[in-house]
């Protein structure tokens, strides 16, 4: 679900407000100590450089500790920014406050510390400013321990300039009373109570988020220890005056917390990074992976269709042929036609599922094949079969589709010719060849004719898919069979199926299907003995 600030989602439905349910990937929540301090190395660096420096020109422990603070206002500025970018890969509620929170305590810090260069008033910090920032930042972490996992409707950036600006609001508020009641405090001990407030602000602040930390698996591990330590920065401070070495401790401290914090946004946001590039990658999967399924079930059900509408084609025609000549046909072929309406109207029953478990019986191949000759000789195919007693073991529904294939074929693509059908009983094998004496199939062609969708040169004026040979060729290759084209000299085509036999398995007991009609069971000469409920093999 596409995460958007403040508007509905896709559909008209409401902003989503729960837990995340795109990705159980952790993006930096168990950040290692050594990464953390790798990215953590240059800003501590560029800290310290600026106080040794600062102190080797002989600067006051005043303006060191200011120099401290800015450098650690810049800190949090930049790192609540990398922190905003991650929450925009991740969708983190609480991300998302943590960096609006980090943004304004940077920028307020770099407020506190300008107001007394910008005011005439002799003092070197505002009286509660440090206070006034870290109840700043916990309304916006408390905020961010009490909402959902992922709120769609937040916005991060906008509750970070509104609160930074209330804020500064109440810092120019605070420099004004200052001044005005009490001229130059900060050496006295109000600054040293707030400064003392401040640190235990955070040192709540810290404990409060390691506790929720353990209860809720989605939150960063970082921020806790960044927070307990300018906690401890500010206690420092309020150990001290404010141009004392306490004071230069402190924001040295706060300053190196604030870029171990930017160490770790920015590891991070690189472990976002790789997560989002390997939800990408399995997504690019999971849809090729779909995409092959559509069109194995798409083909599967074209072929389907292929089949319905040539057993179609044969129950319309069987029927016509029963209703108009009725009277002048005898027992014998009304029968049979009637016999072949009820093959077919099973097997089109059969192609109507949607699935359906591969049958595996003996069974007489004419009685399989009988009425789809009936069938396709009242569609006007002339049609001559030679099938003595041959067995076979297979689906008799996939057998009986795939000749009716072949027959099509022969009515659609060799015109006024008559098919002619042999079965014979081979080693292992029984055979079925079926021949007709049409144009044939040019040699160039012959091994490209059982592809999927391939239609002879000579055969495109004429209604077909390129279908039926592939379907063929496919259902008895799941029967242990095959369906293959014999050379010739050019005139005719001839395929034959070759079909496993009982003789050539040691399979167990097979039920014989139900509602074959006119399927015996195997002579005791040729094979097992009858029985009207199984079939059982050597």
């Amino acid at each position: 679900m596409a995460l958007r600030r403040g508007r509905p989602v896709a559909g008209g439905g409401r902003p989503y407000v729960g837990p995340d349910r795109r990705s159980t990937l952790s993006a930096g929540r168990n950040l290692g100590a050594g990464t953390i301090a790798k990215g953590a190395a240059v800003p501590t660096l560029i800290v310290a450089v600026g106080v040794a420096v600062t102190v080797a020109r002989g600067a006051t422990d005043a303006a060191t500790a200011s120099l401290a603070d800015s450098l650690g206002g810049r800190l949090a500025v930049l790192a609540g920014t990398v922190v905003l970018i991650t929450w925009r890969l991740n969708g983190s509620a609480f991300t998302g406050l943590f960096g609006a929170a980090l943004v304004s305590l940077g920028g307020l810090t770099l407020l506190e510390r300008g107001l007394p260069v910008l005011t005439s008033w002799p003092r070197t910090t505002v009286m509660g400013g440090a206070t006034i920032v870290v109840l700043v930042v916990a309304a916006l972490l408390i905020r961010g321990l009490r909402s959902a996992e992922v709120d769609s409707r937040m916005a991060p950036v906008r509750v970070a300039g509104l609160v930074t600006a209330l804020g500064a609001g109440a810092l120019v508020a605070a420099d004004s009373a200052q001044g005005a009641l009490v001229g130059n405090v900060s050496d006295g001990p109000t600054v040293a109570a707030s400064q003392l407030a401040t640190g235990i602000g955070w040192l709540t602040l810290a404990i409060c988020l390691a506790v929720a930390g353990r209860r809720h698996h989605h939150l960063p591990t970082w921020p806790a220890p960044v927070l307990a330590v300018l906690g401890v920065a500010a206690l420092l401070r309020a150990a001290g005056p404010a141009d004392g070495w306490e004071a230069v401790a402190g924001s040295s401290a706060a300053a190196a917390a604030l870029a171990v914090a930017l160490g770790a946004a920015f590891a991070e946001l690189q472990s976002s990074v790789g997560d989002n590039k390997y939800r990408a990658l399995r997504l690019r999967g999971d849809l090729a992976r779909l995409s092959d399924q559509l069109v194995e079930e798409r083909s599967a059900l074209e072929d389907r269709l292929h089949d319905m509408r040539n057993a179609v084609g044969a129950l319309r025609a069987a029927d016509s042929t029963l209703r108009r000549y009725a009277t002048r046909l005898d027992d014998a072929t009304r029968n049979t036609l009637a016999d072949a309406l009820t093959a077919e109207l099973r097997r089109l029953q059969v192609l109507i599922q949607p699935s359906r478990p591969a049958q595996e019986v003996v069974f007489l191949l004419m009685d399989v094949v009988g009425p789809v000759i009936e069938a396709e000789r009242a569609q006007g195919l002339s049609v001559d079969a030679d099938i003595a007693e041959v067995w076979a073991l297979g689906d008799p529904e996939a057998v009986a589709q795939v000749v009716q294939n072949l027959l099509v074929n022969v009515r659609i693509h060799a015109p006024g010719s008559a098919a002619h059908l042999t079965g014979r009983q081979r080693a292992g094998r029984a055979e079925l060849v079926v021949a007709d004496d049409g144009p044939g199939i040019a040699p160039e062609e012959r091994r490209s004719v059982f592809a999927r969708g391939v239609r002879g040169s000579g055969t495109q004026s004429r209604p077909g898919q390129g279908i039926g040979l592939f379907a063929g060729s496919t259902l008895m290759a799941g029967m242990g069979g095959s369906l293959r084209l014999l050379d010739g000299d050019g005139r005719g085509t001839c395929f034959v199926l070759e079909i496993p036999t009982p003789l050539a398995t040691s399979a167990p007991a097979v039920t014989a299907q139900p509602g074959m009609a006119g399927t015996p069971d195997p002579p005791a000469r040729d094979g097992p003995t009858r029985d009207t409920a199984a079939v059982p093999l050597r």
